[in-house]
């Protein structure tokens, strides 16, 4: 069991190297891969791979979008999550307390995936000075013909083609201008 997890996490980093992402590089700042319901952040490896993906922050379990009243939409794919811990199991022969690990791994989808449920608002971090546009670069976005749809405010940049539509982490939260621009002609790149 153990081996066919380490396998399936393996295989999601090299499908993301091989589509060109760095996944642990990032020129943006933004809230941290996190369970919706609980309010607790995915850590370790989780929040590394729910980081590469979603177009927000939050995630949730099948089971929490239904208690919850949400409908998972139909093509949604979900990504999977690590739980492991210590067990201890007495010995039957010896009366010895034995520790085991215990891996485990559940999936969950974003919430850009789920309707019916609220996102929490996204908390913005303040760093250093604000990036300036470059016209030039606007420019260019905004005489594309027939270009598709440029929304705000996601946790990570990614061209969605079933909506036609270009998703990016605001401007304010990149560390320079050239990183939105050098982000955004890229994900444009997936459109064309």
């Amino acid at each position: 069991m153990s081996v066919k997890i380490y396998q399936m996490i393996t295989d999601k980093v090299l499908e993301l190297l091989e589509a060109g992402v760095i996944p642990w590089a990032k020129s943006w700042t933004g809230a941290e891969p996190q369970n919706v319901i609980t309010g607790r952040e995915y850590r370790g490896i989780n929040a590394f791979l729910l980081g590469c993906t979603g177009a927000t922050p939050y995630w949730l379990t099948f089971n929490q979008v239904k208690k919850a009243g949400g409908i998972v939409k139909k093509g949604a794919k979900s990504m999977p999550v690590i739980f492991w811990k210590w067990l201890e199991k007495e010995d039957q022969e010896t009366g010895e307390k034995q520790s085991h690990p215990i891996l485990r791994y559940y999936r969950v989808f974003n919430l850009h995936d789920v309707e019916g449920i609220e996102a929490p608002e996204v908390i913005k971090h303040e760093e250093g000075e604000k990036p300036v546009p470059l016209f030039q670069c606007a420019a260019i976005i905004a005489n594309m013909p027939h270009p598709p749809a440029l929304y705000h405010g996601s946790a990570k940049p990614f061209y969605r083609p079933c909506e036609d539509a270009v998703y990016m982490p605001d401007f304010e939260n990149f560390i320079s201008a050239e990183e939105y621009y050098s982000v955004a002609f890229h994900e444009f790149g997936h459109y064309a």
